[in-house]
């Protein structure tokens, strides 16, 4: 099955999962991520969620690294469409952009090397974890700034 295919297909499974479904695919995920956040980690790169997508709500998520002291940068797309990563603070003002996609508008870059881990929207991945998302490319642009690797949860 070709990528566009996948993704079409996927994005009907997704819309039409009930919400007590989606809760619970949710709090496994939560739980996971919990489970295996590595210690002493200072940043980490998360989306935020868009809502007409159905989306892994990710503020329990950032809410959770907040609590552990670990910073939040969240992604903001320029106008080449790469990403940048920006610092999300509880008072952060954030405004959607085109796509929907919230963004922060008052917050501080943040330099790639500091980060630690970059958790990525997706539609569909296989077991050994190769994603397939939106297939605008720009997180795959991104993510070659990590020559050596970022951490992956699987």
């Amino acid at each position: 099955m070709e990528k566009h295919e996948l993704r079409k297909l996927f994005f009907q499974k997704r819309k039409v999962i009930s919400a007590k479904k989606a809760s619970k695919f949710h709090e496994n995920i939560y739980s996971n991520f919990e489970q295996f956040l590595p210690q002493n980690i200072e940043t980490v790169h998360i989306y935020l969620p868009i809502a007409d997508k159905a989306e892994i709500d990710t503020w329990p998520i950032i809410q959770h690294l907040w609590s552990k002291n670990i910073q939040v940068a969240v992604p903001k797309t320029e106008a080449n469409s790469t990403i940048s990563s920006w610092l999300l603070t509880p008072g952060t003002k954030l405004v959607e952009n085109p796509w929907k996609i919230l963004e922060p508008i008052d917050a501080d870059p943040v330099h790639h090397k500091s980060i630690y881990m970059v958790v990525l929207p997706l539609l569909v991945c296989d077991i050994h974890g190769h994603r397939i998302g939106y297939g605008t490319g720009n997180y795959y642009r991104f993510l070659v700034l990590f020559p050596g690797g970022v951490a992956a949860v699987r």
